[in-house]
């Protein structure tokens, strides 16, 4: 399996840090992927579909996650792709605007 990520260690990408965008060296990358075929198409009890056990359901999912240089390796903060790390500066702001809402609409 080849699995391609958006960035290297080495590399620099922009991250939200503290509500601001700041551009940062990649330390270490983190990928999860999870893609499971299910069983029975999903369905566990032909009688009453709705209540199939999800486990059995397929799932297809995959995440990267980013640990910077600067913000330390192994005990520092995690930045995952799309919603704290991007590969451009103006991903980034409107990241900062969409992360700041976020936390408005949570108060």
């Amino acid at each position: 399996m080849d699995i391609k990520t958006a960035f290297s260690p080495g590399d620099e990408a922009w991250a939200i840090v503290n509500g601001e965008p700041r551009l940062l060296t990649v330390g270490m990358v983190r990928v999860e992927i999870v893609d499971s075929p299910g069983v029975n198409e999903g369905v566990t009890m032909p009688e009453c579909p709705d209540v199939a056990f999800d486990n059995y359901k397929p799932h297809c999912h995959r995440k990267e996650e980013y640990m910077m240089i600067e913000t330390g390796i192994g005990s520092g903060l995690v930045f995952e792709l799309g919603r704290l790390v991007f590969r451009t500066h103006e991903g980034a702001i409107v990241g900062c605007r969409l992360f700041k809402e976020a936390l408005d609409a949570r108060q």
